[in-house]
């Protein structure tokens, strides 16, 4: 705002040369900026008034969401699809503690404070004390259906939707409400999330479990393919809803972002349009696509929705295109929810002779294809390089790629995670210290840090585990070995402490648990020292740890015919996780839930999986037959890859030839990914001689 007032510039300049101070040169620099900031601050205030901007926003929301007297059309003759009696009863059955304790636990209490300055985990940490007052809230809300008004209260947080916004409209508004709100909203959304599914047609698709975002970008481009090749020209409309929530006054309608109930409203809402659509479809006043075979299984697909984001299929008919304007027009005037054709863009699919008549009957913009639709390209050729770069140059900044191998051999710990809200990485961090710790032992000093009954110190297990009875009338169950240590004239001595006395049938126990202390090597001065039990070294290594692992692990992986051959890191890598079962065949993408079709591309039958590709495909047995064959070798293809790896090494005994051998396997594996790679996603194939050419 300051730099587009007129004369900002030259009152700056004139600030700047009235400041004069003494000292060094970054004194003199920091303190005209001091100065420069309280001159801004006053003119601030004289040149503008905020008040009136305030008052300029909060009138702009209040416009968007004060009701009118007008009455609004009803909404009649339209089939919904009603829940059943049960579903009904189920919906508005009492709340139980259970379900509230529940969201309470899974929402990030590490977030801000809300409105009312109570973070989640605040209501965690004391729900023993709350717990009775927040229930009662929630059986006074059911009884009654409403609850005191400063409860719903909601700040305002305006986020710009780009870069130098300077209108309102040019900000998103966030809600953030309540705390109490918070919950109560949440479970409310748990349990229409349940029975939404029921409620929204097939062609709305935002928050029904089960669904994905990606479903509706492949019938979008399915809707695109089927009306390219039967040569039918349309247009392909993607619209704009109009929305704000509502802001620190009272309104009488809209919906709020922030609230978790509000975008299954919000559905719920769109599920009118949708049924609107689709009754004009069926009265010949829209046009549709159609999917599948001419028969009873043939879909009709004329919108897609999900949420706000809204695909209209049509064809290039003015009157249907104008039937459509009168559609909105109508859903407008029983809703609320204003079409932004500023927003709204037609594209054609096909030739398209009129399309700039077509695009005024709805005073939207033209725009060609491809278009995107929830960052996914909508009409391109999927083998064009550049429609995919910019999406994998976004995952490569974000660091987003598959996961391949979830390897949980080589985690550190320190403390313990206490609560719902500590960071998600110190909670993974920590998961397998108890195992760690089983290899630990302490050499005590002073005691001060080693705890008495928990920590190993005096013998293979902890006096925990050890003496469980003893431990049981424990005094203190969190002592240290301080607290039980005296060390006097070079002399140490122990001082038990239980919560009863010793009975007779306890007496050897105790025997046998001083004769234990006093023979430990507690030397009651000095620091506590951590130390390795798992070699004769004290010192902790990697190496040794790690050995321990290995028998855990369930696969011995053959290391050296992985990483002791030559062959470049990429391709060792490679092997390693081929060996691992983790790279992206068809069977492990499907796994992943990423539709494509189950095929071979290098047999050209079903079923691709990692050992049919790399050792069992007809064209892979032909190359693995043409590399025995050099060798003069008679060879009985294993299982799997991991199997070949280990008996592959010992199948050499000749050491000149030994490192040709060995890199054998890592060279097939990765000339017949590469191949498999370049057929797939580039369309060139090459024959198998050429192949086995690589190979060698």
């Amino acid at each position: 705002m300051w730099l587009k007032a007129e004369g900002f510039v030259d009152r700056v300049r004139g600030w700047w040369a009235s400041y004069s101070f003494p000292g060094s040169l970054s004194h003199s620099l920091a303190s005209k900026l001091k100065a420069l900031k309280m001159d801004l601050k006053q003119w601030n205030v004289n040149e503008f008034d905020q008040d009136a901007i305030k008052a300029e926003i909060s009138g702009f929301y209040q416009q968007l969401y004060i009701e009118d007297t007008t009455c609004r059309p009803l909404l009649d003759g339209l089939a919904f699809s009603p829940i059943s009696p049960a579903e009904a009863s189920w919906l508005e059955r009492p709340f139980e503690e259970e379900e509230i304790f529940k969201v309470i636990s899974n929402m990030n209490g590490d977030k801000a404070p809300d409105p009312d300055g109570f973070p989640m985990s605040f209501y965690y940490a004391c729900w023993p004390i709350l717990r009775s007052d927040v229930l009662a809230v929630f059986s006074e809300f059911h009884e009654y259906g409403s609850f005191v008004r400063s409860l719903n209260a909601t700040f305002l947080s305006l986020i710009p939707k780009k870069a130098n916004a300077v209108e309102v409209k040019d900000y998103r508004p966030i809600s953030l409400v309540g705390s109490v709100y918070k919950i109560l909203a949440k479970v409310l959304a748990n349990r229409l999330s349940m029975v939404l599914a029921v409620v929204i047609s097939p062609s709305q698709n935002a928050f029904i479990q089960g669904c994905q975002i990606t479903d509706w970008v492949l019938v979008a481009n399915e809707c695109l393919d089927t009306r390219l090749k039967d040569d039918l020209p349309g247009v392909i409309c993607e619209l704009d809803v109009e929305k704000a929530p509502e802001g620190f006054f009272g309104s009488c309608r809209g919906l709020r972002q922030g609230d978790s109930l509000s975008p299954l409203l919000f559905v719920i809402v769109m599920e009118a349009l949708s049924r609107m659509m689709t009754k004009a479809v069926e009265g010949g006043l829209l046009s549709s696509i159609q999917l599948g075979a001419r028969d009873h299984n043939m879909v009709h697909v004329s919108h897609l929705l999900f949420a706000d984001d809204t695909l209209i299929f049509s064809d290039a008919n003015p009157a249907h295109i104008f039937n459509l304007w009168l559609l909105f027009t109508w859903f407008e005037a029983i809703s609320g929810l204003r079409i932004n054709f500023n927003k709204f863009e037609m594209a054609p699919v096909g030739v398209v002779a009129e399309l700039e008549n077509l695009a005024a009957i709805l005073g939207c913009k033209t725009v060609q294809l491809p278009i995107t639709y929830f960052g996914l390209p909508l009409g391109a050729n999927f083998k064009s390089k550049s429609i995919w770069d910019p999406i994998i140059e976004k995952m490569e900044r974000e660091g987003k790629k598959f996961h391949l191998i979830n390897w949980p051999q080589g985690d550190w710990t320190t403390r313990e995670v206490n609560g719902p809200n500590g960071v998600s990485l110190w909670k993974h961090i920590r998961k397998d210290w108890g195992h760690f710790a089983r290899h630990l032992h302490f050499e005590v000093g002073d005691g001060s840090k080693t705890r008495f009954w928990f920590d190993i110190w005096c013998e293979t297990c902890s006096l925990k585990d050890g003496f469980p009875e003893l431990y049981r009338i424990a005094r203190n169950k969190e002592a240290f070995v301080m607290d039980h240590l005296h060390y006097h004239n070079e002399r140490v001595s122990w001082v038990l402490n239980f919560t009863r006395h010793v009975q007779d049938w306890e007496l050897e126990a105790v025997s046998s648990f001083l004769e234990l202390l006093y023979s430990s090597s507690a030397q009651g001065h000095g620091e506590d020292r951590m130390c390795w039990r798992g070699s004769s070294k004290e010192d902790y290594q990697v190496k040794n740890y790690y050995k321990h692992l290995l028998p855990s692990a369930g696969v011995l992986v053959p290391w050296k015919s992985i990483w002791k051959t030559n062959a470049p890191p990429r391709v060792a890598f490679f092997v390693w996780v081929a060996a691992m079962g983790r790279i992206l065949t068809i069977d492990n993408l499907r796994r992943r839930h990423v539709i494509v079709l189950d095929w071979c591309c290098m047999c050209k039958e079903s079923g691709e999986s990692l050992s049919h590709l790399l050792l069992h495909c007809s064209a892979a047995r032909e190359i693995w037959s043409f590399i025995f064959s050099i060798f003069s070798i008679q060879w009985i293809m294993p299982g799997g890859v991991i199997d070949l790896l280990s008996c592959w090494g010992d199948s050499c005994h000749s050491s000149r030839i030994r490192k040709v051998w060995n890199m054998v396997p890592p060279c097939v594996f990765w000339c017949i990914w590469w191949e498999r790679n370049s057929r797939s996603f580039e369309g060139k194939e090459s024959n198998l001689l050429e192949v086995k050419r690589t190979v060698i």
